[in-house]
């Protein structure tokens, strides 16, 4: 249980992180920040990418065997495996002045992985903290002499 969520922490950052890298990749790409940074840009948002796209399928294989979270632990490996492999051929996707099209998709992808992560593991606890929460409510009404 302490597994998944810590899992699911750092993988949620590691994602969020690049997010927020791409989003400074696009600024440098734009012209508003410097072109030099570009590749180092681009190697950490690959780099975090792959430790949150590894965190994300660890979930979603550990959520296969909980039954409240396998139909979304069906699609976390699905997102695991599309994101990366979309990210990576993306250069080529309709090259030219469609080409932000692309990019919007990948970073409405990136932001599903995101939700993806949050709500795996929230199900895959979720049975047991519905328990912890009415046992702590009928515990905490009794009166205190």
């Amino acid at each position: 249980m302490q597994t998944i969520r810590i899992t699911s922490l750092i993988t949620r950052v590691a994602l969020v992180a690049v997010l927020l890298l791409g989003l400074v990749f696009w600024l440098a790409q734009a012209g508003i920040m410097g072109s030099t940074a570009q590749p180092i840009l681009r190697n950490l948002h690959m780099g975090l990418g792959v430790l949150g796209d590894i965190g994300l399928l660890v979930l979603a294989i550990s959520a296969i065997f909980r039954r409240e979270a396998r139909s979304l632990a069906a699609v976390g490996i699905l997102c695991a495996l599309v994101l990366p492999s979309f990210g990576l051929v993306q250069a080529v996707i309709l090259a030219g002045s469609l080409h932000w099209l692309v990019q919007i998709a990948h970073l409405l992808i990136g932001i599903g992985a995101i939700y993806l992560t949050y709500e795996i593991e929230r199900r895959y606890r979720g049975p047991r903290l519905e328990g912890n929460r009415q046992a702590s409510k009928q515990t905490s009404t009794l009166p205190v002499v």
